[in-house]
């Protein structure tokens, strides 16, 4: 179910809320929770390392 991970904080947010999106209304299924948790940690991982602009 994994998809490949995205670059930016931006991109990271898209990807998370598209997800989501698609389950809304639902419980998540513990599979869902997993990647869930990932895109979660691909998002905090984009915060962290990304290069300030000023």
């Amino acid at each position: 179910m994994a998809t490949s991970v995205p670059d930016t904080t931006a991109e990271a947010n898209e990807w998370t809320h598209e997800f989501m999106v698609t389950r809304a209304g639902r419980a998540l299924s513990s599979e869902e929770q997993a990647e869930y948790g990932r895109r979660l940690a691909a998002r905090a991982n984009s915060v962290h390392t990304r290069t300030p602009t000023s």
